[in-house]
């Protein structure tokens, strides 16, 4: 019986560890989700893979005379990339495009990716998230 006890509780603790580390991998907290910015910009490279696809443009804030500077975007995972119509093909070093971020919380170049809109000028993402996509027709 005691046994029992021990390998249920050990079992439960465990669990929650597993679950905790699961949960602040997928924390948003750097990401100021209440607001938005949007970048005229030059797309550069793309890290596509998973859990993440990241990717690199240089640009500046729409309406704005600051210099353009490059800035690194964490997006959602191919699948869902995929899935609103952004593949690993999608974008080619030099593409101008417009990206419509949350922004990095401590004021660097960074944030999460909302919209993409691509040299076609079909904008392709996510309203709020992963099962909100803003995908072609």
């Amino acid at each position: 019986m005691s046994m029992k006890i021990t390998t249920l509780v050990l079992a439960t603790a465990g669990a929650a560890l597993i679950g905790s580390a699961a949960w602040a991998h997928h924390s948003g907290a750097m990401f100021d989700r209440t607001h938005t910015i949007n970048l005229d910009a030059t797309f550069l490279a793309q890290v596509y893979t998973n859990p993440h696809v990241w990717i690199s443009v240089v640009g500046k804030p729409e309406g704005t005379k600051k210099t353009a500077v490059r800035w690194d975007i964490e997006t959602v995972g191919p699948a869902n990339l995929t899935r609103v119509g952004i593949t690993k093909d999608t974008l080619k070093p030099g593409d101008k495009i417009r990206v419509k971020i949350n922004p990095l919380r401590d004021g660097r170049n960074g944030g999460s990716l909302v919209s993409l809109t691509t040299k076609d000028g079909i904008e392709r993402g996510f309203k709020g998230g992963p099962e909100e996509s803003v995908a072609p027709e």
